[in-house]
């Protein structure tokens, strides 16, 4: 799914994009990856406040599930959400 959904958004579909990562994680909600480039989709389209919605459950997920942060990469997408 990750790399259909790459071929995606390269080729601008980024609702399709969306569509396959939003099914990886219905699949599986520990693969931080599909967050990452759920948050990195909604934040082309102009959809800040989904970016950070995802990224709120991403951190609660990871948080609740091994008692960890989201990866620096997913910190970094959140810190340019937020213009830190």
């Amino acid at each position: 799914m990750h790399r259909k959904g790459r071929h995606y958004e390269d080729k601008g579909e980024l609702e399709k994009a969306i569509e396959l990562y939003n099914k990886g994680i219905e699949a599986d909600e520990m693969v931080e990856k599909f967050y990452r480039r759920l948050m990195l989709c909604h934040k082309k389209m102009g959809n800040k406040n989904e970016a950070l919605r995802v990224y709120k459950r991403c951190k609660t997920i990871l948080s609740s599930a091994f008692g960890v942060e989201p990866s620096h990469e997913t910190e970094g997408i959140y810190k340019s959400l937020i213009g830190r």
